[in-house]
């Protein structure tokens, strides 16, 4: 499963926590070597686990802010 994102005419497609821990477990991995070897902090999984993160958000700002200077 994922979560979908458009942006302009493209559309970007990330996983959800739970296809992420499904493909971990099943390539014998625990979240926190994930996160570790992806270099991201394993609170940042656990807060979008939990719903306190939305992993979209930070795109969806990126694009706020490339709209507001693309527009001058």
């Amino acid at each position: 499963m994922h979560l979908e994102l458009q942006i302009g005419n493209v559309t970007m497609s990330l996983p959800t926590y739970q296809s992420i821990a499904d493909r971990a477990a099943a390539a014998g991995l625990e979240l926190k070597q994930l996160c570790s070897e992806a270099g991201i902090a394993a609170s940042t999984l656990w807060r979008w686990k939990s719903g306190k993160t939305d992993p979209l958000k930070t795109v969806r700002n990126i694009e706020d802010v490339l709209r507001k200077y693309e527009g001058r």
